[in-house]
């Protein structure tokens, strides 16, 4: 399958993964960064409990 909004995605990470030389902590430290420093745009969603069977429950956490 060739989805141009998957291959637009694949190819921004991988550009962005070159920057770092693939190095994926370098990466993840970029990403703790630019979600800092936008951390007031971004939307809190609060955990959420869902029942997946009467038997079982988990918690769903968004954050």
């Amino acid at each position: 399958m060739n989805d141009p909004i998957v291959n637009e995605i694949r190819k921004f990470r991988d550009e962005h993964a070159e920057m770092f030389n693939y190095d994926i902590k370098a990466i993840c430290d970029d990403y703790r960064k630019k979600r800092n420093f936008y951390a007031e745009k971004l939307t809190k969603i609060k955990n959420k409990k869902i029942r997946l069977t009467s038997k079982y429950e988990c918690y769903l956490s968004l954050s």
